[in-house]
C-alpha cells in the first residue's frame, strides 16, 4: 500500500503488486476495488511484465538496425530518410501499443473470472472502469488519473467486460464487507492534509446514512477527532463501538492510539493487549503492542513479542519489524545487536 492521492495500481515482475491509497479511495465497494486487484494478479500470473521486457529486448535489435538504414538513406534523400526515421519510431510505438492492449484484454478476461470464483459481483469491474473514464472524459490531460495512463479504457474495453461479466454467473455471492469500509473511512482522514475537513464530511454523512456506513462514519469521526486532539469526543465514539462491536480488532487499536497520543500509556496498553489476545497473529495488532511496550521501555517483552511472531509470518522484507526489533534490542542494552 503506498499512501498517496495518485489513483494508480501496478503490477511488477515478481508478483508485487501495488495500490495507491487514492485509488482505494476512488472505489465505492468491495467488488469494485477487487476486481483492480484481480487485474492486476492477472497481469502477474500471465507474466505480462516479464512479457513485455522480452519483446522489447527482441524488438530493439530491427529497430536499431532499421534507424541505421533510415539515417544512411538521409545521406542520399533527405526528405525520404526523414520520413523513414519517423516511420521506424513510429512502428516501434505501435508493436509496444499493441503489445499493451492485448495484455490489458486478457488481465480484464482472466480478472473478471478469478473475482466471480472468489465470490464478487463481475459487474464491478465494468462499472469501477466506467465511472473512471466519464469522471476525467473532459478533464485536462495532465490532471487524467494515473491509472487510466498506464491502463488505458476505451468504450470498447468497457463493453467488453461488461458483457464477459453479464456471462457469467458468480458462485458466491459475499455480503457487504464491514472492514472494506473501516479502511476506506481510515485512509480517508488520513489522506486530508486538514482532519477537521474529514471530521465535517463523517458529520454528514452520519446524518443521511444507517447501517454499515454509520458505524464505518463513526470509526473516520473518531480518528479524526483523535488526529485534532479531541480525545475526549474520540473516546465517546470509539467507546460506542467497542461496546456495540467487541469482536472488531480495529476499533480495539484505535482506542489504543487514543490513549497514546493522549499520554496515557499504560491505558494504550490495556488496549494493545486485549487486541494482541484478540488476533494475536494480526500485524497490526501485534505491531500496536510492541509499540506500547517500547514506550514504557519494556523492551525485553517487546522482543519476545516479537520472536514469537516471526515464526508466523514472512518478516524478512517487512522494515516495520527491523524497526520495532532494533528499538527493542536497543532498549535491552544490546546496542551493537540493534544495528546489525
Amino acid at each position: 500500500l503506498i499512501k498517496s492521492k495518485a489513483i494508480n495500481a501496478f503490477a511488477v515482475p515478481g508478483g508485487l503488486i501495488c495500490f495507491n491509497s487514492g485509488l482505494i479511495l476512488e472505489s465505492t465497494s468491495e467488488a469494485e476495488l477487487v476486481s483492480v486487484l484481480a487485474h492486476e494478479i492477472s497481469h502477474v500470473t500471465q507474466r505480462h511484465g516479464a512479457r513485455m521486457i522480452e519483446a522489447a529486448s527482441k524488438l530493439n535489435i530491427p529497430t536499431m538496425v532499421a534507424m541505421v538504414g533510415a539515417i544512411a538513406l538521409a545521406a542520399a534523400n533527405p526528405q525520404a530518410g526523414y520520413a523513414a526515421i519517423m516511420a521506424t519510431q513510429a512502428a516501434a510505438a505501435q508493436y509496444q501499443i499493441n503489445f499493451t492492449r492485448a495484455n490489458e484484454r486478457e488481465a480484464d478476461a482472466i480478472g473478471i473470472k478469478l473475482m466471480s470464483k472468489s465470490g464478487f459481483d463481475p459487474n464491478a469491474m465494468s462499472d469501477f472502469f466506467g465511472r473512471m473514464q466519464k469522471a476525467s472524459r473532459y478533464s485536462d490531460p495532465k490532471l487524467v488519473p494515473e491509472y487510466l495512463r498506464t491502463h488505458p479504457l476505451s468504450v470498447n474495453r468497457i463493453a467488453e467486460a461488461r458483457s464477459r461479466a453479464e456471462s457469467i454467473t458468480p458462485e458466491i455471492i459475499r455480503e457487504k464487507n464491514l472492514e472494506y469500509s473501516l479502511v476506506w473511512a481510515k485512509l480517508k482522514v488520513l489522506s486530508e492534509p486538514d482532519p477537521l475537513t474529514a471530521l465535517h464530511y463523517f458529520d454528514e454523512l452520519l446524518k443521511k446514512t444507517a447501517s454499515d456506513n454509520n458505524l464505518a462514519a463513526k470509526y473516520g469521526r473518531a480518528i479524526a477527532a483523535r488526529e485534532m486532539s479531541n480525545f475526549n469526543d474520540a473516546r465517546k465514539d470509539i467507546g460506542y463501538l467497542i461496546e456495540e462491536y467487541p469482536g472488531f480488532v480495529s476499533f480495539v487499536l484505535e482506542a489504543a492510539a487514543i490513549e497514546t497520543m493522549a499520554g496515557n500509556y499504560d491505558r494504550a496498553l490495556t488496549y494493545s493487549s486485549k487486541a494482541y489476545e484478540m488476533e494475536p497473529t494480526e500485524r497490526a495488532a501485534v505491531y500496536g503492542l510492541v509499540q506500547s511496550l517500547l514506550i514504557l521501555r519494556k523492551g525485553e517483552v517487546a522482543k519476545g513479542i516479537l520472536d514469537d511472531y516471526k515464526f508466523l509470518e514472512p518478516v524478512e522484507v517487512d522494515p516495520e519489524f527491523h524497526k520495532l526489533l532494533a528499538e527493542s534490542l536497543d532498549l535491552m542494552g544490546k546496542r551493537v545487536d540493534s544495528q546489525v
